[in-house]
Order: structure tokens, then sequence, then C-alpha cells
């Protein structure tokens, strides 16, 4: 069996590398995996890395055979299998493992951890951020700080995270990621010649190389062009299937969804511009903390772009910062954008058809039953986290263009665009000039004015009528025209209506 297995290793590039091939099988390596620990509460976060940490150790059982290892092996799984696990014990499995292995084989330990950021995002997400950094922070920094037993440790994930980051203290650590050329860029996925490659492999004669290229590639790592490897070999392992956006089923894009409906209109208005394929330019540095996602546009795109959702073009360096211009990469990604909001409201409706219902009223202009409809939605579906506070006025204007996303072949959405003497909130321009076109200002009460509902609607029907806001439909030859004042706070809502 090993002849065998020799023989089909040197049909792969890598066996060609000397340097590589001299170090193969020399080191006991550990890997650690992070992509499950995913969970609503810290205990259950806890209790998932602890399931991660039994794996880790499962891997090397052949220690428990061993009278030198056997009692502290079995001890050690005993605690993590603990229905409430001692996080202190927890702490000490990986630098354990690492201590066992050097003394069995004699020789140093080559660590790897998978999607080590995978915790981090989800525990910030749901709330118990600190609690998972400080757990990681010793896990990971006990064992591999100053330990000469460890010949390289490497870590994979989408982001960098500075000043909580668990490696500020590592020595001779260096980063590589999507922004600047190194080592590793043509590692990371496949290259267009690795691709033609894989395609003739099977039998594709590359006839469907363009349209390959329009789904699947698009990502720049330096200035080294790179497809997206999972849906590749999805593509060429089912072809009868045709082109599928097989990375956005792998993923549930929590983060998308929470900075989407959470941010600052100024995103939203640019993720519009991005769904037209045009590009922005921006600030971008590796170093972020997740508080900034929440006060910084240039942290959000700079999470985008890291995480898979943009590609960046054209560096330019000043003496402060680095800046590109960012894009959707492919139609695989524009999926994602198009029909992550649609998903969410579909998964919220317990009748699907009532999102139709709610259009249907408004381009009929039957607006009495489309804000009734809106109310007893808004009562029923929407939370009172999403709707609470500051959040109140973003979440509903993104609610609404998530749900004009679905009239795209009859409208264009415009979000956030100047017209007459401000910018409005959203604007239906119908393709068929014909038809109703629609435009809407959302207000949420003015708590320094101590403003109620009623007062919030009527500012937001005389900034409409006196910012002129119809003046781009009017100039696209949009003549019967829809002007919404709409008036939010938590679930409720209020709603004025002009026509002409």
């Amino acid at each position: 069996m090993t002849a065998i297995i020799a023989r089909y290793l040197t049909d792969f590039v890598i066996s060609k590398n000397k340097e590589v091939m001299q170090v193969q099988g020399k080191y006991p390596v550990i890997w650690l995996s992070l992509k499950k620990v995913k969970a609503d509460t810290w205990d259950v976060g806890l209790s998932l890395l602890c399931s991660c940490l039994v794996e880790m150790l499962d891997d090397h059982s052949y220690l428990k055979d061993h009278p030198d290892f056997a009692k502290a092996w079995q001890e050690q799984m005993t605690v993590l299998k603990a229905d409430s696990p001692n996080e202190k014990k927890c702490h000490a499995t990986l630098k354990l493992l690492i201590k066992w292995l050097a003394e069995y084989h004699g020789t140093e330990v080559v660590v790897l951890v998978d999607e080590y950021d995978t915790p981090v995002t989800n525990a910030w997400l749901s709330g118990y951020y600190r609690e998972m950094v400080d757990f990681l922070k010793v896990l990971l920094g006990d064992a591999l700080k100053d330990n000469r037993l460890v010949a390289k440790s490497v870590f994979t994930g989408v982001l960098r995270v500075s000043k909580e980051s668990f490696f500020s203290d590592f020595n001779n650590f260096s980063a590589y990621s999507v922004l600047g050329e190194n080592q590793f860029s043509d590692k990371i996925g496949f290259t267009p010649e690795e691709v033609q490659l894989l395609l003739r492999d099977h039998g594709m004669n590359g006839r469907e190389w363009e349209e390959i290229s329009n789904w699947y590639d698009g990502y720049r790592f330096g200035h080294t062009t790179i497809f997206n490897p999972w849906s590749i070999l999805n593509y060429v392992q089912h072809p009868a299937q045709g082109l599928q956006p097989y990375w956005v089923n792998t993923s549930d894009n929590l983060l998308l969804m929470d900075l989407f409906f959470h941010s600052s209109e100024r995103i939203k208005g640019t993720l519009e511009s991005l769904i037209r394929r045009e590009k922005i330019r921006v600030a971008v540095s590796e170093h972020f903390t997740y508080g900034d996602l929440r006060n910084n546009d240039e942290a959000v795109w700079n999470m985008l772009l890291l995480a898979g959702y943009l590609r960046s073009e054209n560096p330019k360096q000043t003496e402060e910062e680095m800046s590109y211009d960012l894009s959707i990469p492919n139609r695989e990604v524009l999926y994602i954008y198009k029909r992550i909001i649609k998903k969410w409201l579909y998964e919220q409706v317990v009748v699907h058809n009532e999102l139709d219902w709610l259009l249907e009223y408004m381009l009929k202009g039957e607006m009495h039953h489309f804000e009734r409809f809106l109310r007893d939605f808004a009562l029923r579906v929407f939370s009172y986290h999403d709707t609470s506070g500051p959040h109140s006025e973003n979440f509903y204007h993104a609610f609404l263009l998530g749900l004009f996303v679905r009239l795209e072949d009859r409208y264009q959405v415009r979000s956030n665009r100047e017209s007459g003497l401000g910018r409005y909130d959203i604007a239906l321009i119908p393709k068929d000039r014909r038809e109703r076109g629609f435009v809407f200002e959302i207000k949420t009460p003015d708590a320094a004015y101590k403003e109620t509902l009623r007062m919030a609607l009527n500012r937001a029907k005389k900034q409409l009528q006196m910012r002129k806001y119809d003046t781009e439909l009017a100039e696209a030859g949009v003549t019967h025209i829809v002007r919404i004042a709409l008036a939010v706070q938590g679930k409720e809502l209020l709603m004025k209506v002009a026509e002409g």
C-alpha cells in the first residue's frame, strides 16, 4: 500500500518540490479545525470548542496505548467531554498535546489551525465576543508563544483582528492576505492555467470558458488572478447541472446580513452601486476591530473584501493610507447580494405569497391596502431587536430595498440618490415609463425634539415636497409618480401618500 501511495503522490506538482519533499513526514502534525464553532450562547460555544479539541486529541489516540501518556491523555478527554467543561483545564489541551507528541516522536511539532476566526465572528454576532476571544487567547497563546517544541504553526481564516488579537504576542508572526503579492498568492485558489488544465482533464474543451470566468473568476491575490476552487471543483464534477452558486450555498452569510440591516445609510446606497457592478474607492487596512463594523464604513468594506465578497484593484499609496477600487468579483457573489435579503424575508414569513400581495397592492396604487398590510407585517414578523432605537429607520430602509429587488425586471431600484434639492431614501423608476413610479422618504421621531410618530410623518412629507425628490423620475419621463412619506418607530409605522 505504501508503494502505491508513493507512486500516486509523484503525479502531483508539489512532489517535484525538493525542499518540500525533504521534510515530508518528518514532523508530527496537529490539526485543529474551528469551523463548527457556531452557537447562540457562550455555554454552547464552549461546548463546541471542546468537541473540536476532542477531535484533535482523538487524531492521536495512539497516545492512550503508551504507558507514559495514557493516563494524562484520558484525563484530558474526560475534562473536555464533561457536561460543564472547566475552562481553565480546557485551556491546557493544545499545550499538553504538543508536549506529548514532541516527547513521543522525539522531534518538533507542526500546528495547523483552520478557520480560527469562525468562532470569533459568530461570537460577535451572538453577543459573547469577549468570552470567546479571551478563551482563544489562552488556548492558543499559552501553547504557541515561545514554545520551542513547535517547528511551525499555521493559521487559516478570513479576518485578521487587531488589538484583541491572540497573535499579538507571537514571535516571528507573518500574515498573508489578498492584499499585496506574496509567496502564497497563487496557492489559495486555482489560477486560470490550473482551471484550464482541470477542464481538459475532465473532458471539457473550454468553450464554456467565458461563462466560467464570469461566474467564478474575479478574485485578486496581489497581482494574481484566482478562481474560487470550491465552485470549480463542484462544477467539473457536475457539469450537467450547469453553472451554480456553489460557494454561496455553503455559507449562512450571517455576518453579511447583519451588516446590511444595521449599517448606515451611506453603506446601503453604496451597496446599490456595487450591485450595478460599479466600483468604489476605499482606504483598505488588514487591521480592524469588530466594534468598528458598527460605526466605521471603511471597516465594513474591509471585512467584505477579506471575506471574499469584494475584489480589490488599482492600489494607490499615500502618506497615510493605501486605497483600492473595490467591486463585486463575479456572478456567484452578485447572487449573494441580490438574494440574501430575499432569503431572509422568506425565512421570516409563514405564508410566502404575503410579500407578493404587498408588492401587488403598491403596483396597483392601492396604497391604503399597502399601508395596512405593511403595518400588520411589521407587527407579526419584525423583531424588537431589529427595529429598536437608532436602527429603526435603517432597518425599514433595508427591508424595503430587499423587497424591491423582486421588481428588478420592471424597475430600476435607486437608494440615497441626489434628486431635486436633496437625497431621497428610495426611488423606483419604471422601465416602462407608462407605469407608476415611486419615491420614498423614511423618518424616525427625533428624540432630541420630543417628536411623535405623527410629527416625524409630517416632516417626511414636507421634505418630499420641498426638496422635490420626484425630479429624477419626472426627468426620466415618468408621468405618474407616487410620493410616499413613512414614519417608523419600533414596530409602529404611519404613512402618507401623494400621487400625481
